[in-house]
């Protein structure tokens, strides 16, 4: 068997002395969902802004722990549960689990015949005001405003453009660096400070948390469920046509009927706000399904004479071109959850890597005491020429 083991954002890692069955983890879930649908008046403490990180962690722990052994590894996890069809109600059909006025989420592993549960992952979600504002300035220009007062002058771009139009912006990272939580300070920002109609769509109850009522971390923005994953983009235009939103914000954009569906709502003239898993924006081009987001890739057939003049001086016969305008204007690479890399003007600097160029990227983090910083620089060192020639052999093969 194995024990209870805690992962942690920093990619650390710590296993617990306790073996606790499955069958005890659903009952102290199942339980748990009963007792907060049935007393949401007397939780509604969870959703307070500034406590909520204690009460929620604390719970959790106890829903986790509350029937747990250290005497024998036959009573751990792996051992699954073999009554667990009898809970698979409390799992959507995305096999998440959420618990009503908390941010965590759980989903179950499942063995090859889809009737016992062999474990169970526990994914602990936190409420960090404060945690957009290293990039206040490109949530206020979600809205088409320009911060100039409050930000830092190295963090203003050269030859930025004074035109105040609305900028959608996708975040950009692996599971973990903190995509969600940013989304939920997006949504508290603009909706409850800049006043801004936002809806957010949740497919998972991730954001808002779980309940009918949403978590106070997303601010006065309107919160809404989807039963199916299968239907979230269908729900995502259905939004935009019945009720009007200037914002909607969705997580996890990871289909091409999804990345569809955004581009619809951005034709609209309505402002997104996504994220989508990737490393790198270099590395996000070469997934057909997901970079129509950012206006896809495709290849031309040029002459002789042109090819001469490839990319970093090669003859090459084809070339690589965007495909049309990208739906979202900014791109922010979640490095880690200290660290970002910001691609403004997204179109313009797709357009200049695919010419072989070297298009300044402003990267921001912080410092020492938390002051942020940031510089502006190229990223051919980091990316180099293989990277072009890959993304081209893609293109080529889909045809």
């Amino acid at each position: 068997g194995r024990p209870i083991t805690l992962r942690y954002s920093d990619g650390g890692e710590d296993d617990l002395d306790i073996y606790s069955p499955v069958s005890s983890a659903l009952q102290a879930l199942a339980r748990a969902r009963k007792h907060n649908r049935n007393n949401n008046n007397a939780d509604d403490t969870n959703n307070d802004n500034n406590s909520n990180n204690n009460s929620n962690n604390s719970s959790i722990y106890n829903y986790i722990f509350s029937s747990t052994s250290s005497s024998s590894p036959s009573q751990s996890s792996s051992t699954g549960d073999k009554n667990s069809l009898r809970y698979k109600s409390l799992f959507t059909s995305d096999n998440r689990l959420g618990i009503d006025g908390m941010l965590h989420r759980i989903s179950a592993m499942w063995d090859r015949s889809q009737t016992n549960i062999l474990g169970l992952t526990y994914r602990l979600g936190r409420h960090t005001p404060g945690a957009a504002n290293p990039l206040i300035d490109i949530v206020a220009e979600v809205t088409g405003n320009f911060i100039s007062s409050s930000v830092p002058t190295s963090l203003h771009s050269p030859g930025r453009s004074s035109e105040r139009m609305p900028r959608s912006v996708l975040l950009l990272g692996p599971p973990g660096v903190g995509k969600t939580t940013l989304l939920r300070e997006f949504s508290f920002i603009l909706s409850s400070e800049m006043r801004t109609s936002v809806i957010v769509i949740d497919t998972s109850c991730e954001i808002g948390g779980d309940g009918t009522q949403p978590h106070k971390c997303i601010g006065r923005a309107r919160r809404v469920q989807v039963g199916d994953r299968g239907r979230q983009h269908e729900v995502m235009v259905e939004m935009v046509q019945n009720h009007n939103p200037k914002v909607v914000i969705i997580d996890e954009i990871g289909t091409a009927a999804e990345v569809r569906a955004a581009k619809t709502i951005a034709q609209r003239g309505v402002t997104l706000v996504g994220t989508a898993h990737g490393l790198t924006l270099h590395g996000f081009l070469k997934n057909p399904e997901l970079n129509g987001l950012v206006g896809g890739v495709g290849s031309v057939t040029v002459g002789d004479a042109e090819a001469r003049r490839g990319p970093n001086g090669q003859f090459q016969k084809s070339r690589l071109e965007r495909l049309g305008a990208p739906t979202f204007d900014t791109v922010i690479e979640l490095v880690d959850r200290r660290t970002w890399r910001v691609y403004r003007d997204v179109g313009d600097i797709i357009d200049k890597m695919l010419a072989g160029g070297d298009p300044i990227i402003e990267t921001r983090w912080k410092g020492p005491k938390d002051i942020v910083m940031a510089r502006f620089e190229g990223r051919s060192a980091d990316v180099g020429n293989k990277w072009f020639d890959e993304l081209l052999e893609n293109v080529l093969a889909q045809k």
